[in-house]
Protein backbone atom coordinates (compact mmCIF):
# COMPACT_ATOMS: atom_id res chain seq x y z
CA UNK A 1 0.00 0.00 0.00
CA UNK A 2 2.99 2.38 0.61
CA UNK A 3 4.75 2.04 -2.20
CA UNK A 4 1.48 2.23 -4.32
CA UNK A 5 0.45 5.57 -2.93
CA UNK A 6 4.35 6.66 -3.26
CA UNK A 7 3.77 5.68 -6.82
CA UNK A 8 0.60 7.94 -7.56
CA UNK A 9 1.86 10.50 -5.73
CA UNK A 10 5.46 10.45 -8.10
CA UNK A 11 2.80 9.60 -10.97
CA UNK A 12 0.76 12.78 -10.27
CA UNK A 13 3.79 15.15 -9.71
CA UNK A 14 4.88 14.16 -13.27
CA UNK A 15 1.79 15.03 -14.57
CA UNK A 16 1.79 18.64 -13.07
CA UNK A 17 5.23 19.76 -14.31
CA UNK A 18 4.07 18.04 -17.56
CA UNK A 19 1.22 20.84 -17.47
CA UNK A 20 3.44 23.43 -16.29
CA UNK A 21 6.35 22.85 -19.24
CA UNK A 22 4.34 20.91 -21.83
CA UNK A 23 0.42 21.79 -21.40
CA UNK A 24 -1.73 25.29 -21.17
CA UNK A 25 0.38 25.84 -18.08
CA UNK A 26 3.30 26.72 -19.92
CA UNK A 27 1.70 30.15 -20.53
CA UNK A 28 1.14 30.60 -16.55
CA UNK A 29 4.42 29.09 -14.76
CA UNK A 30 7.06 30.96 -16.31
CA UNK A 31 5.60 34.28 -15.96
CA UNK A 32 4.13 34.26 -12.76
CA UNK A 33 6.76 36.37 -10.94
CA UNK A 34 6.09 39.20 -13.55
CA UNK A 35 2.03 38.97 -12.69
CA UNK A 36 2.54 39.19 -8.71
CA UNK A 37 5.18 42.09 -9.10
CA UNK A 38 2.78 43.99 -12.15
CA UNK A 39 -0.26 43.63 -10.30
CA UNK A 40 1.58 44.66 -6.61
CA UNK A 41 2.37 47.97 -8.67
CA UNK A 42 -0.75 48.28 -10.01
CA UNK A 43 -2.68 47.62 -6.59
CA UNK A 44 -0.24 49.90 -5.04
CA UNK A 45 -1.55 53.32 -7.10
CA UNK A 46 -4.45 54.71 -5.93
CA UNK A 47 -4.97 56.68 -8.76
CA UNK A 48 -5.07 53.18 -10.93
CA UNK A 49 -8.36 52.67 -12.04
CA UNK A 50 -8.01 50.63 -15.52
CA UNK A 51 -5.56 48.40 -16.88
CA UNK A 52 -5.19 46.71 -20.87
CA UNK A 53 -4.31 43.61 -21.26
CA UNK A 54 -1.94 43.36 -24.70
CA UNK A 55 -2.70 41.06 -26.78
CA UNK A 56 -6.17 40.92 -25.54
CA UNK A 57 -6.29 36.97 -25.38
CA UNK A 58 -3.89 36.57 -23.03
CA UNK A 59 -6.22 39.05 -20.10
CA UNK A 60 -6.27 35.29 -18.39
CA UNK A 61 -2.33 35.10 -17.87
CA UNK A 62 -2.41 38.68 -16.13
CA UNK A 63 -3.85 37.47 -13.20
CA UNK A 64 -7.73 38.56 -14.44
CA UNK A 65 -9.56 40.42 -12.17
CA UNK A 66 -8.57 38.17 -9.52
CA UNK A 67 -5.24 39.86 -9.19
CA UNK A 68 -6.83 43.50 -9.47
CA UNK A 69 -8.57 45.83 -6.49
CA UNK A 70 -12.37 45.70 -7.15
CA UNK A 71 -12.18 49.28 -8.34
CA UNK A 72 -9.63 48.35 -11.18
CA UNK A 73 -11.13 47.43 -14.52
CA UNK A 74 -9.81 44.96 -17.06
CA UNK A 75 -9.41 46.07 -20.53
CA UNK A 76 -8.03 44.44 -23.69
CA UNK A 77 -6.58 45.08 -27.29
CA UNK A 78 -7.05 43.50 -30.30
CA UNK A 79 -6.50 46.04 -32.98
CA UNK A 80 -4.73 48.60 -33.19
CA UNK A 81 -8.02 50.44 -33.18
CA UNK A 82 -8.51 49.78 -29.81
CA UNK A 83 -5.45 51.82 -29.12
CA UNK A 84 -7.61 54.69 -29.66
CA UNK A 85 -9.31 53.52 -26.51
CA UNK A 86 -6.18 54.46 -24.28
CA UNK A 87 -8.75 56.83 -21.99
CA UNK A 88 -9.90 53.66 -20.66
CA UNK A 89 -7.17 52.57 -18.37
CA UNK A 90 -3.87 53.97 -17.00
CA UNK A 91 -1.94 50.80 -17.00
CA UNK A 92 -0.91 48.38 -19.43
CA UNK A 93 0.29 44.89 -18.72
CA UNK A 94 1.79 43.58 -22.06
CA UNK A 95 2.92 40.33 -23.42
CA UNK A 96 4.76 41.73 -26.43
CA UNK A 97 7.53 43.78 -27.20
CA UNK A 98 4.56 46.62 -28.36
CA UNK A 99 5.96 50.60 -27.67
CA UNK A 100 2.78 52.42 -26.08
CA UNK A 101 4.22 55.97 -25.60
CA UNK A 102 2.56 57.21 -28.62
CA UNK A 103 -0.51 56.60 -26.59
CA UNK A 104 1.01 58.60 -23.58
CA UNK A 105 2.47 55.70 -21.66
CA UNK A 106 5.83 55.73 -19.93
CA UNK A 107 7.37 51.82 -19.72
CA UNK A 108 7.95 51.44 -15.81
CA UNK A 109 9.54 47.58 -16.24
CA UNK A 110 10.20 44.74 -18.21
CA UNK A 111 10.45 41.47 -16.26
CA UNK A 112 13.89 39.99 -17.80
CA UNK A 113 12.93 36.41 -19.50
CA UNK A 114 9.38 36.91 -18.54
CA UNK A 115 8.55 38.82 -22.02
CA UNK A 116 6.24 40.87 -19.64
CA UNK A 117 6.58 44.66 -19.64
CA UNK A 118 3.93 47.19 -17.52
CA UNK A 119 3.32 50.59 -19.22
CA UNK A 120 1.92 53.67 -16.79
CA UNK A 121 -0.12 56.82 -17.82
CA UNK A 122 -0.39 59.48 -15.64
CA UNK A 123 -3.82 60.85 -15.17
CA UNK A 124 -7.49 59.44 -14.53
CA UNK A 125 -9.51 56.87 -16.42
CA UNK A 126 -12.42 57.35 -18.88
CA UNK A 127 -14.26 54.08 -18.45
CA UNK A 128 -16.74 55.37 -21.41
CA UNK A 129 -13.72 54.92 -23.70
CA UNK A 130 -13.55 51.26 -23.37
CA UNK A 131 -14.89 47.63 -23.28
CA UNK A 132 -14.24 45.71 -20.06
CA UNK A 133 -13.22 41.97 -20.20
CA UNK A 134 -16.16 40.29 -19.62
CA UNK A 135 -15.06 37.28 -17.20
CA UNK A 136 -17.27 34.80 -18.53
CA UNK A 137 -16.08 35.38 -22.11
CA UNK A 138 -12.96 31.80 -22.37
CA UNK A 139 -9.60 34.01 -23.52
CA UNK A 140 -9.14 34.15 -26.97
Amino acid sequence: ARTLGFMLALFWAAVWVGFGTFGPGRLYWPRGTAIIESMRIVNGDAAACGVAVEPADRWAASGGYAAMRPDIRLYGFRTDADRRQAEAFNYIYSNTEKDFASDGFVLLRCWQGQSICLWHRPGACDPTGGKPVVVTQTPG
